[in-house]
């Protein structure tokens, strides 16, 4: 991402990434919801199962990371049938 896209006027640009492994992730989510600061372009990417943006078919979550209505821009995802690494 840094190497290709992050070049001339875009390298001031801030790079969030999606995964992260931190000690304590709802804590993580908390503070990522009330530092959020709308981009003006966001690259999304797509798993090998379909997913786009960590919104995984099955999720517990899904519905919360769907509604137009929820005012919280980040959330935890639990995938159920993805692999995926536990940031807990």
């Amino acid at each position: 991402m840094r190497a290709h896209l992050l070049q001339n006027r875009a390298a001031a640009a801030r790079f969030l990434p999606l995964v992260r492994a931190v000690a304590n992730i709802d804590a993580e989510v908390a503070a990522d919801n009330r530092d959020f600061i709308a981009p003006d372009v966001a690259i999304l990417g797509m798993g090998e199962d379909g997913h786009t943006a960590s919104l995984f078919p099955g999720a517990p979550e899904l519905a919360a990371g769907l509604d137009l209505a929820n005012p919280a821009p980040f959330l935890a995802v639990t995938p159920q049938t993805a692999p995926h690494r536990a940031c807990r």
